[in-house]
C-alpha cells in the first residue's frame, strides 16, 4: 500500500499488473499505462546477469522475474515514464546489461554504511548528482535516503548514468538523460514519502506519465 498510497497522493491512479506470462496480455496491459513503477522485493535471479548465486542471494520468483524484466522492456521501447524501486532499481540496471553487488557486506567500504536488508529503513544522505534528473526534481545537493537492500548495482547498464550515491560509495540512483523519465531509486521514497523531497521524486513521475 506504501507505492499505491504514494501514487495517490502524487495525484495518479495507481492500476496494480498481474504477472502474465502470455505477451499479448503483457501488451495490452502497457497499452493502458501512462507511466510504469518497478517496486521493491527479494533479489534478481543472478542468472540474469551471468553469475552463480551467492549464498545470501534469496531470488524473486521466477513468474514475477519474468514479468518484470518483460513489463520493463515494452514500457522503455514505448518511452514511457519508468520509476524504479530497490528491486526496481536492480532490474532496470540488470535488463540494460548492467550487473549487482550480490551482497554488500563483503565489500570493503568507508565509511561502512549499514543499508540493512528487512524492514529497519535506517536513513544517511545521499549525494546528489547537479544537473540531474534527480536533482531537478529535488533541488539539493544531499538528500536523505532510507535503505533495505544487501544488493547493489555494480557494473552500470547500457544509456544509464549515476545520479546519487550513498557516503560509502554505493550508487543510490541511475537515470537515462535520453529517456522522457527514466529514475531508478535504491532506496524507499514510498516508505517516507510524507517528506516533500521523497513525496516530490512521485509527483515528477506521474506529473511526468500525465503530460507525455
Amino acid at each position: 500500500m506504501w507505492y499505491l498510497d504514494a501514487i495517490l497522493d502524487a495525484g495518479g491512479l495507481p492500476l496494480p499488473l498481474v504477472a502474465t506470462p502470455d505477451p499479448d496480455l503483457l501488451r495490452q496491459q502497457v497499452d493502458g499505462l501512462d507511466g510504469l513503477l518497478v517496486t521493491g522485493g527479494p533479489d534478481v535471479p543472478p542468472k540474469l546477469y551471468g553469475q552463480t548465486p551467492h549464498p545470501k542471494t534469496a531470488p524473486v520468483c521466477n513468474r514475477r522475474a519474468k514479468y518484470d524484466f518483460a513489463v520493463f522492456h515494452e514500457s522503455d521501447k514505448r518511452n514511457l515514464p519508468i520509476l524504479g524501486i530497490c528491486l526496481g532499481c536492480q532490474i532496470i540496471n540488470v535488463a540494460r546489461g548492467g550487473t549487482l553487488i550480490q551482497h554488500l557486506e563483503d565489500l570493503p567500504r568507508t565509511p561502512p554504511i549499514h543499508h540493512t536488508d528487512g524492514l529497519d529503513y535506517l536513513r544517511h544522505t545521499v549525494r546528489v548528482k547537479p544537473g540531474s534528473l534527480l536533482h531537478h526534481i529535488v533541488p539539493k545537493d544531499f538528500i536523505e535516503a532510507n535503505t533495505s537492500h544487501h544488493q547493489a548495482i555494480d557494473h552500470i547498464g547500457k544509456g544509464l548514468e549515476p545520479s546519487a550515491w550513498a557516503p560509502d560509495g554505493i550508487v543510490e540512483a541511475v537515470e537515462d538523460p535520453n529517456h522522457l523519465f527514466l529514475l531508478a531509486l535504491q532506496w524507499h521514497p514510498e516508505v517516507i514519502a510524507h517528506l516533500d523531497d521523497q513525496a516530490a521524486l512521485f509527483r515528477a513521475f506521474v506529473e511526468s506519465a500525465h503530460n507525455r
